[in-house]
């Protein structure tokens, strides 16, 4: 029996913008963002901890922004 994941593919071709993305809730909201097939942009003032984050999910995102 082969399982599929409707609901993976229902943010493909859409892409986000998460700010407040390199900890917490906007960390999740990024990753299941991406995970659903977004492509995600990330934005937060804290730039150190935001590209720290970007190889944790790997191409799914498009730039980081540091405010």
């Amino acid at each position: 029996m082969v399982i599929t994941c409707i609901s993976c593919s229902r943010l493909e071709d859409r892409v986000g913008l998460v700010t407040g993305a390199a900890s917490g809730i906007g960390k999740s909201a990024a990753g299941l963002s991406a995970k659903h097939g977004a492509e995600v942009d990330i934005a937060d003032i804290r730039g150190d901890l935001a590209d720290k984050s970007m190889p944790r999910f790997g191409s799914f995102f498009n730039f980081i922004y540091s405010l």
